[in-house]
């Protein structure tokens, strides 16, 4: 019996990284599972070899292949959509999941059967595998999902059912009042939290989180995407002077360029250690 379906979205990684990515997920003590992986870039053919070749060594791959960019939250939503287990774990192309990770998460759900979805603390490495700092989660949520991502979303494990019961990613290029794209996971969060969704955090770190220092250039966006996201649903939560005063510091790194936030940002979390 398959008891987690783990989708991973492969992307323009490298083979090497997206080999290093699936085979984490092959290697987990728990081995009850099938593996979704959704090519979302079919031009890349050294990537899509390599996966073809392990889907025909193993019958728990199962390859998605879009003829097109249809964006993380379309293609994630498809594989959820055809997973056959009621447990559905998350994975990025270029993140990796510890050899413990699914067989813990699958345990807290199935005997937290309250519990709608779990996630874990991150690890951060750069590019060169390198561990630039861990980042843990509050174990329950509560109003401050208006301030930061509560969950890590690499990390992310949900009954199927809380996808049906709450809803799934919005689609690629939906914004609130033509401001900005919205976040895909924290709009997911948050839309979960309003609608009475039960989220914890283990206080393992189970996920290593791949922070690519050539990336850079996405920082402004992602900030523009928070912004967006919590205006969307700023009507559902009481702004405290922590929540306006946090929202003004990303409006105002919205505007700086791109290496200062992605520099600010690994500085903050180095100095939370």
């Amino acid at each position: 019996m398959v008891k987690v379906s783990v989708i991973i979205l492969a992307f323009r990684e490298s083979k090497l990284m997206i080999e290093r990515s699936l085979k984490s997920i092959l290697n987990q003590t728990l081995q009850e599972i099938e593996i979704i992986v959704v090519i979302n870039d079919i031009l890349n053919a050294e990537v899509v070899e390599l996966l073809e070749n392990y889907e025909l060594k193993d019958n728990r791959i199962k390859l998605i292949k879009n003829e097109k960019n249809l964006g993380g939250g379309i293609s994630r939503n498809i594989a959820i959509k055809v997973a056959i287990s009621k447990y559905i774990a998350i994975q990025d192309g270029d993140d990796f999941s510890t050899p413990e990770r699914l067989m813990l998460q699958y345990n807290y759900l199935e005997t937290h059967k309250n519990v709608d979805a779990t996630g874990s603390g991150l690890v951060y490495v750069n590019e060169n595998f390198e561990q630039l700092f861990k980042r843990s989660y509050s174990l329950n949520l509560n109003d401050n999902i208006i301030i930061r991502s509560p969950v890590g979303h690499p990390s992310l494990m949900a009954r199927k059912l809380t996808f049906e019961k709450f809803g799934y990613y919005f689609e690629k290029f939906q914004t609130f009042k033509n401001y900005y794209i919205l976040s895909e996971d924290y709009d997911l969060f948050l839309n979960w939290y309003t609608k009475g969704a039960i989220i914890h955090n283990l206080p393992d770190f189970l996920c290593i989180y791949t922070k690519d220092s050539k990336d850079y250039f996405k920082a402004k966006s992602q900030i523009k995407g928070a912004i967006s996201t919590k205006l969307k649903y700023i009507k559902y939560f009481k702004f405290n002077f922590k929540a306006y005063t946090f929202l003004f510091f990303e409006y105002c790194l919205s505007f700086m360029p791109n290496f200062v936030i992605y520099k600010l940002f690994i500085l903050i979390h180095l100095l939370k250690k």
